[in-house]
C-alpha cells in the first residue's frame, strides 16, 4: 500500500544522500587529500561577500613536503601573486582546487596532472600563514566552499542506484532515468558531480 508520505520520503533520503556525497574525480577515483597532515585550521565562510573569513583548510605539513593534485584536471594558473606561490586546477563539473603558499612549483598552466601528480612543496609564506602549512582552496564556479566536502563518504554516489516502483512507468526506459538523475543533481544546492 503507497501512501502520499512515500514519494516525499523517497526524495528528502535521495536529496541527503546526494548533498552529503562528494563528487567523484575525472574517471571515478575518489578524491585525494594534497598533503596528509591534519587540518590545523578549518574553513570559514565569510558573513559578506568581502568580510573576513578563511577561504579554504590549512593542513600540517613540513617544509619541503609533496604537494599533490587532489583530483585529475588542467593547470589554470601556476605562479606567483604578492610575493607567495600558488597552483589552481580546474576539474570536471566546475571544479577548481587551490594549493597556495608553496615554497616551489613543479607544473605549468595549460598542463594536464593526473590524480595525486606532485603540483608543489610546502614551505611557503603568506599572510597568516606560515611554511608549516598548505593552504588548499575549492571554488564551484566562482564560490568558495569548504574543500573538505571533497573527501566525505567518497563513492558513495557509485554505489547508491535509483531505481522505478512497480507503479512508475514513466521510469521504465534507462534513458529516462538517468536523465532524471542528471537534472535531480544539477538542481540541488551544492551537488557538483557528474553521474
Amino acid at each position: 500500500m503507497r501512501t502520499k508520505a512515500a514519494p516525499t520520503l523517497v526524495l528528502l533520503a535521495i536529496f541527503g544522500v546526494l548533498t552529503l556525497a562528494p563528487a567523484p574525480a575525472s574517471g571515478g577515483d575518489v578524491w585525494l587529500r594534497p598533503v596528509a597532515g591534519r587540518v590545523v585550521r578549518p574553513f570559514q565562510a565569510p558573513l559578506t561577500r568581502y568580510g573576513r573569513g578563511h577561504l579554504g583548510v590549512d593542513f600540517a605539513a613540513a617544509p619541503g613536503t609533496l604537494v599533490r593534485a587532489a583530483g585529475a584536471g588542467t593547470v589554470v594558473f601556476a605562479g606567483v601573486v604578492a610575493t607567495a606561490r600558488h597552483v589552481v586546477v580546474r576539474h570536471a563539473g566546475g571544479l577548481r582546487t587551490s594549493y597556495s603558499f608553496l615554497a616551489s612549483i613543479r607544473v605549468r598552466g595549460g598542463e594536464v596532472v593526473a590524480r595525486g601528480e606532485v603540483v608543489g612543496t610546502t614551505g611557503g609564506r603568506g599572510e597568516h600563514h606560515d611554511p608549516s602549512v598548505v593552504h588548499f582552496g575549492l571554488r564551484i564556479g566562482d564560490v568558495f566552499v569548504d574543500p573538505m566536502r571533497l573527501f566525505a563518504s567518497a563513492g558513495l554516489p557509485v554505489r547508491v542506484h535509483l531505481a522505478p516502483t512497480a507503479g512508475d512507468a514513466a521510469a521504465s526506459s534507462l534513458a529516462r532515468r538517468m536523465a532524471e538523475r542528471r537534472a535531480l543533481m544539477a538542481g540541488l544546492p551544492g551537488w557538483a558531480g557528474v553521474p
